[in-house]
Protein backbone atom coordinates (compact mmCIF):
# COMPACT_ATOMS: atom_id res chain seq x y z
CA UNK A 1 0.00 0.00 0.00
CA UNK A 2 2.82 2.40 0.84
CA UNK A 3 4.61 1.86 -2.47
CA UNK A 4 1.43 2.84 -4.32
CA UNK A 5 1.21 6.12 -2.39
CA UNK A 6 4.87 6.86 -3.09
CA UNK A 7 4.40 6.08 -6.79
CA UNK A 8 1.31 8.33 -7.04
CA UNK A 9 3.12 11.11 -5.22
CA UNK A 10 6.08 10.79 -7.54
CA UNK A 11 3.85 10.96 -10.60
CA UNK A 12 2.12 14.07 -9.22
CA UNK A 13 5.43 15.76 -8.46
CA UNK A 14 6.74 14.89 -11.92
CA UNK A 15 3.59 16.38 -13.49
CA UNK A 16 4.04 19.63 -11.52
CA UNK A 17 7.70 19.92 -12.51
CA UNK A 18 6.86 19.22 -16.17
CA UNK A 19 4.12 21.88 -16.10
CA UNK A 20 6.51 24.40 -14.56
CA UNK A 21 9.19 23.74 -17.17
CA UNK A 22 6.60 23.98 -19.95
CA UNK A 23 5.28 27.30 -18.58
CA UNK A 24 8.74 28.83 -18.30
CA UNK A 25 9.58 27.63 -21.79
CA UNK A 26 6.41 29.21 -23.18
CA UNK A 27 7.24 32.52 -21.48
CA UNK A 28 10.78 32.39 -22.83
CA UNK A 29 9.57 31.68 -26.37
CA UNK A 30 7.18 34.63 -26.22
CA UNK A 31 10.04 36.84 -25.08
CA UNK A 32 8.67 37.63 -21.67
CA UNK A 33 11.12 38.33 -18.93
CA UNK A 34 10.51 37.19 -15.36
CA UNK A 35 13.17 39.54 -14.03
CA UNK A 36 11.28 42.63 -15.16
CA UNK A 37 14.53 44.39 -16.01
CA UNK A 38 13.56 46.17 -19.19
CA UNK A 39 12.36 49.56 -20.22
CA UNK A 40 9.76 50.74 -22.67
CA UNK A 41 9.76 53.77 -24.91
CA UNK A 42 7.64 55.15 -27.75
CA UNK A 43 8.73 55.79 -31.30
CA UNK A 44 6.83 57.78 -33.88
CA UNK A 45 6.87 56.65 -37.52
CA UNK A 46 5.32 58.14 -40.61
CA UNK A 47 4.84 54.63 -42.00
CA UNK A 48 4.95 51.40 -39.98
CA UNK A 49 4.31 48.95 -42.78
CA UNK A 50 5.52 45.48 -41.80
CA UNK A 51 5.58 46.10 -38.05
CA UNK A 52 3.60 43.76 -35.83
CA UNK A 53 3.36 43.26 -32.11
CA UNK A 54 6.22 40.94 -31.19
CA UNK A 55 8.48 42.08 -34.05
CA UNK A 56 12.10 41.91 -32.84
CA UNK A 57 13.96 45.18 -32.29
CA UNK A 58 17.58 45.04 -33.42
CA UNK A 59 20.47 47.36 -32.70
CA UNK A 60 23.54 46.81 -34.86
CA UNK A 61 22.22 43.39 -35.83
CA UNK A 62 21.62 42.20 -32.26
CA UNK A 63 18.12 41.56 -30.88
CA UNK A 64 17.62 43.96 -27.97
CA UNK A 65 13.86 43.94 -27.58
CA UNK A 66 10.48 43.68 -29.24
CA UNK A 67 7.49 45.75 -30.33
CA UNK A 68 4.80 45.64 -27.63
CA UNK A 69 2.15 48.04 -29.00
CA UNK A 70 1.21 49.82 -32.21
CA UNK A 71 -1.15 52.80 -32.07
CA UNK A 72 -2.20 54.48 -35.33
CA UNK A 73 -2.59 58.26 -35.09
CA UNK A 74 -3.90 60.77 -37.62
CA UNK A 75 -0.67 61.24 -39.62
CA UNK A 76 1.76 58.97 -37.80
CA UNK A 77 2.00 55.63 -36.01
CA UNK A 78 3.12 55.41 -32.37
CA UNK A 79 5.09 52.24 -31.67
CA UNK A 80 5.93 51.11 -28.13
CA UNK A 81 9.14 49.11 -27.84
CA UNK A 82 10.42 47.09 -24.87
CA UNK A 83 14.20 46.84 -24.59
CA UNK A 84 16.02 44.52 -22.23
CA UNK A 85 18.30 44.33 -20.39
CA UNK A 86 17.61 47.68 -18.78
CA UNK A 87 21.32 48.49 -18.51
CA UNK A 88 21.72 48.42 -22.31
CA UNK A 89 22.70 51.89 -23.53
CA UNK A 90 21.54 52.90 -27.00
CA UNK A 91 22.90 56.31 -28.03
Amino acid sequence: MRSRAVREGSVGLLALVAFGIFSLGALWLRGLSLSGQSYEFRLEFGDATGLQIGTPVRYRGVNVGRVVAIRPQTNTVDVSVEVSPANLVIP
